[in-house]
């Protein structure tokens, strides 16, 4: 599954009756802002767990940081299907590991949190300021979050695929296909079954 692939699963998991004010865009931006702060907590339990270093992280403070990059695409692709932007047509990074090394885990979850927090003040500005909201920023700003996020993960040893998987089993866990979203689903969660979904895809690597 690539991240083209994906908004069906999104459209399916996502809260169809949003209050007034509410749209998919700021969905996805407040989304965005409050995972990339998941994210550096993730970092920071990592990084105490002192298995910072490893390519394929094994401990549970690994997983949760891939949980939270899974997390972040999903709100990523909802944002870009909410400004018809197509991921066939935005170019994903591959930069060397070398590169990726250079600058580290921490800066690409800080480019994370800096553009995250642009997107919501451009938001803020047309909501609150009248400004005409300007999408090519918007559209600037959803790229460098996703440059960010595949640099983390191929940091990590990862995959786009197996983080998709991995968000797309604990969503089934939480979500069953037959059902979608509901509200009861979202706020009544085994933890512990989703953390099993999650590790079982991660075991297939």
């Amino acid at each position: 599954m690539r991240l083209e692939n994906y908004i069906d699963e999104v459209l399916r998991t996502e809260k169809s009756e949003m209050a007034p004010f509410a749209s998919q865009l700021l969905h996805s931006i407040i989304g965005l802002v409050t995972e990339s702060g998941e994210l550096l907590e993730g970092f920071h339990n990592l990084e105490s767990s002192g298995v910072l270093e490893c390519n394929w992280p094994t401990c549970d403070a690994g997983l949760n940081l891939l949980e939270e990059l899974g997390d972040t695409f999903w709100y990523h692709v909802l944002g870009m299907h909410s400004i018809n932007l197509s991921y066939k047509t935005t170019a994903s990074p591959a930069f060397p590991i070398n590169e990726l090394e250079r600058c580290g885990l921490r800066y690409y979850i800080d480019e994370c949190i800096l553009h995250s927090a642009k997107l919501l003040d451009i938001y803020k500005c047309a909501v609150f300021y009248k400004r005409v909201m300007d999408m090519t920023q918007v559209r600037v700003h959803y790229q460098d979050i996703l440059t960010a996020v595949l640099s983390i993960i191929q940091l990590l040893g990862s995959t786009e695929e197996e983080v998709l998987a991995m968000n797309s089993a604990k969503l089934r866990k939480r979500y069953p296909v037959e059902d979608g979203y509901s509200n009861e689903a979202a706020n009544t969660r085994n933890l512990e079954e989703e953390q099993e979904a999650l590790k079982a895809n991660r075991a297939k690597k």
